[in-house]
This record gives C-alpha cells, structure tokens and sequence, in this order.
C-alpha cells in the first residue's frame, strides 16, 4: 500500500490525509502513546467513517475487557480458503525466522513472588457457533489442507511400542462445558 505524505518538516499528523512517520534515533521507540493520571480510554482505535471500532487497543486491567478486541465486521459470509487470507490474526514467517513462540503466556511476568491467580484458559471458545476445528495441520495450501505429513509440529507416522501402563500419559486439561477433560499425551519412550 502507498505510504501517506501529508505532514511537512516534521508538522503535526493532518486530521486529513494520510502520514508516515520515520524515525531518527535507532535504537528510540517510533511511537508511544502514554495515558492521562487513572486513565480509562482506549489506547488506540482503527474505526471507519461511521464511527464503528474494528480494532481497539486497551490497558488490561481488573476494569478493561479486553486488552486487544478485533470486532470481525461484514455484510457477507466469510469463506475459509486456501490461501492466507481470511484470519483473524495471521504470523507468516520468513525463510529464516526462528521466533521463541507464536504466542507465549508467562504467569511469572518477570515477577519472582507469588501471582495473585492466573489465566482460566490458554485458548477459549464460547457461542454454538465454535470452530469446526481445534487445531488443523497440512501439508500443502492452506491451513488443514492436503495430507498430513511431518512438519516439525505433526508426525504422522507414529506408532505405540508397547502396551501403555497406567503412569504412561500425561493429558491437555480442557474444560468443555462444565466438565474437564484430557487429552493424552504419549511420552516418547512409549512410541516406536
């Protein structure tokens, strides 16, 4: 997309127009937004002419909703393809990334006492209207597409070398309902 250029010599952000800011200092922050004493309004907010909010930017807080909302905003059916469009949030990586983790959720927070609680879920799911899917791993085109093969994150061939013992697995908690479930795990020393 074309960058805007409607500010001059470092004049302020046009209420018209589009910009793009540069930065100067290397190793300076390009933008910080910093709130008023108590602040209780959204940091930053992509809406469109009539007002109606896409994608907020909060504080979380023990009175914020949601620290990041994407409100999903169509007349139509959005169809699940096989390209990389169509997500709610995509990370495409580059030849030679190698990030830590996609998402990560530390509960020490760089924190050494102990934390009032933690997280009831890593991921959630609510409505009648949930994914089809969980998780969904392919091999070619788009998410879930194509044969399963190995990936680095699915193999596919994997099978048990021996009758499981009672102290074999281990299990992925989920709470479907009102009721937990697990998922088994299998230890590699189990696995042929």
């Amino acid at each position: 997309m074309a960058e805007g250029n409607e500010t001059w010599e470092g004049g302020a952000v046009p209420l018209l127009g589009e910009s793009e800011i540069q930065a100067q200092t290397a190793a300076n922050d390009i933008l910080t937004l910093t709130g008023a004493a108590s602040h209780t309004g959204d940091f930053l907010v992509m809406q469109n002419s009539t007002g109606t909010e896409y994608l907020v930017f909060n504080q979380l807080s023990s009175s914020a909703n949601n620290a990041v909302h994407i409100k999903v905003s169509s007349t139509g059916a959005i169809a699940a393809n096989a390209s990389v469009n169509a997500n709610a949030i995509l990370v495409q990586a580059s030849s030679k990334s190698k990030l830590n983790a996609v998402v990560m959720y530390d509960s020490v927070g760089g924190v050494t006492s102990a934390q009032v609680n933690t997280a009831v879920a890593f991921l959630g799911s609510n409505g009648t209207k949930a994914p089809t899917y969980f998780l969904t791993v392919g091999s070619t085109g788009g998410p879930g597409e194509g044969a399963a093969a190995d990936n680095g994150f699915l193999d596919a061939a994997l099978t048990l070398n021996a009758a499981a013992t009672k102290a074999s697995f281990a299990g992925l908690k989920c709470l479907f309902g009102s009721k937990a479930y697990y998922i088994l795990a299998v230890p590699d020393t189990n696995l042929a």
